[in-house]
C-alpha cells in the first residue's frame, strides 16, 4: 500500500524543486519525478493487482467499523462532503471552533503578508507548505480520524505565526507604546 503522507511529501518536494528550477532546465525535475515513480512502481503494481487501482490504501476497509460511529462510511473516501462533515462535527463539539478557524486563517494571512515583504518566494513556499497538507487531509476521510495527519503542517504554522506576530508588532508598537523600540 502507498501511504497518503508519502505521496503528499513527494508531490510537495517536486513542487518546491519546480519553483526553484523555473529559470533553469527541467532536467532535475524530470529525473526527480522519474526516480520517485520508479521507487513506488512495485507498490503501484501490487496495489493494482490486489486492490484494482494503483493508488489505493489497504487499510481503508479494515477500519470502517470505527468510522461508522463518526459517520464516515456514508461519504466517499475523498470529497467536499468530508470537509463539511469535519466542520459540522467541530461546531457540534464547540462553538469556539468557528473563531478558531478564523484565527488560523488570520495568522496564515498576516504571516504571509510579513514574509512576502522580505521574500516573495519564501512566503509562497511557507503558505503552500501549510495549506497543501491541510487541504489534502481535510477533504480525505482518513484525515478526520486522527490529528497525526496534520503534523506536517505544524512547522510552517509556527513560522507563519511568528511572522504574524512580527507583523502585528511592527503595525501597533508605536500606537501602544508611543515611542520607537528597536
Amino acid at each position: 500500500m502507498i501511504r497518503v503522507s508519502n505521496a503528499v511529501i513527494i508531490l510537495a518536494a517536486a513542487f518546491v524543486i519546480f519553483l526553484y528550477e523555473l529559470s533553469k532546465k527541467y532536467k532535475k525535475l524530470f529525473f526527480y519525478g522519474l526516480f520517485a515513480v520508479l521507487g513506488f512502481l512495485p507498490q503501484f503494481i501490487y496495489n493494482f493487482v490486489f486492490f484494482g487501482s494503483p493508488i489505493s490504501f489497504g487499510y481503508q476497509k479494515e477500519y470502517y467499523t470505527s468510522w461508522v460511529a463518526a459517520g464516515a462510511v456514508r461519504r466517499g473516501m475523498w470529497g467536499v462532503e468530508n470537509f463539511f462533515h469535519l466542520i459540522t462535527k467541530a461546531i457540534d463539539y464547540s462553538f469556539l471552533a468557528v473563531p478558531a478557524f478564523f484565527m488560523i486563517f488570520a495568522v496564515i494571512l498576516l504571516g504571509f503578508i510579513y514574509i512576502r515583504k522580505i521574500n516573495k518566494r519564501s512566503a509562497l513556499i511557507a503558505v503552500l507548505w501549510f495549506i497543501l497538507p491541510v487541504l489534502f487531509y481535510i477533504f480525505f476521510e482518513t484525515g478526520q480520524t486522527t490529528m497525526r495527519y496534520y503534523i506536517p503542517a505544524i512547522p510552517p504554522f509556527v513560522i507563519l505565526s511568528v511572522a504574524a506576530l512580527y507583523f502585528l508588532w511592527n503595525r501597533f508598537k508605536d500606537k501602544f507604546f508611543g515611542y520607537k523600540i528597536n
